[in-house]
């Protein structure tokens, strides 16, 4: 059900980003290696880092560019150069836009990220999560079933980390469902995939049950939107399966929330 008297949806697409974008902006620069990005990403817990330096952005990388050279380049992924992971300028805005433009501008560009720019110079980030938080409160019509992925790709228990990766990079998705018998026992993020392997924990060969979320939060299909946000917010997590009567129906993600807030800025 809606969660009550909260904030209207407009009142809150209409703030500027400078409301909401960080401001802590954890650097690396183009001659950084891909091991140093890998640990401040796990160790900040953070899923997109600037590449240059504070007068001046070559461009952003992401914690999925990350796994996709692990996985092209296997046991020499250490000492690969992140430059070499940027494939364009950063997506900039300024501070005054609207946190629904900044939505809208995400789904054009295809990133979950923009640069936050004043005089052309950074000032800040702005990801789906930040905007996906500040909407915790927020009146939002519509189920869960409405946004959500229907049938995602999911891995089994017994699936190696390579396979879960690949299927991840080369699907354009951050969290895989993972199930036995048909029923899920357990979620795999990219970052947590990264972290095992960085870190030495795990290796490719590292059966997924052994780095997963074991039981996830969940979420039922006829829950609404609001309900979503307010659980994606308190768990801190990026993502929801959806199960009904105990079969996964469906995955709903941060970026879904924000395409629907994007939809409703252009509409």
């Amino acid at each position: 059900m809606p969660l009550g008297n909260g904030l209207s949806l407009s009142s809150v697409l209409g703030k500027p980003v400078s409301t909401i974008m960080s401001r802590s902006l954890y650097w690396l620069g183009p001659s950084a290696m891909l091991d140093e990005a890998a640990r401040l990403m796990t160790e900040r817990r953070v899923r997109h880092v600037p590449i240059g330096g504070p007068e001046k952005a070559d461009g952003i990388i992401s914690i999925r560019d990350v796994a996709k050279i692990i996985l092209e380049a296997g046991g020499d992924w250490a000492s690969r150069s992140v430059k070499r992971l940027i494939s364009r300028p950063p997506v900039s805005i300024d501070p005054g836009w609207s946190i629904g433009g900044a939505a809208s501008k995400m789904k054009i560009e295809k990133t979950g990220s923009l640069l936050v720019e004043e005089k052309e110079r950074p000032v800040g980030i702005i990801t789906e999560k930040d905007i996906v938080h500040a909407l915790r409160g927020v009146r939002m019509e519509g189920r869960v079933y409405s946004l959500m992925t229907l049938k995602p790709a999911t891995v089994e228990q017994d699936t190696n980390l390579a396979d879960s990766l690949r299927l991840m990079v080369t699907g354009g998705f951050r969290h895989a469902p993972v199930v036995s018998e048909g029923r899920l026992i357990g979620i795999l993020s990219i970052r947590n995939v990264v972290d095992m392997l960085t870190s030495g924990e795990a290796m490719f060969s590292t059966p997924v049950f052994k780095v997963m979320t074991h039981d996830p939060i969940t979420i039922d299909s006829v829950a609404g939107v609001d309900e979503a946000v307010a659980l994606i917010v308190a768990k801190d997590v990026g993502s929801l399966p959806v199960v009904d009567a105990g079969r996964l129906v469906g995955i709903l993600t941060e970026r879904d929330i924000v395409y629907k807030v994007a939809a409703r800025d252009t509409g």
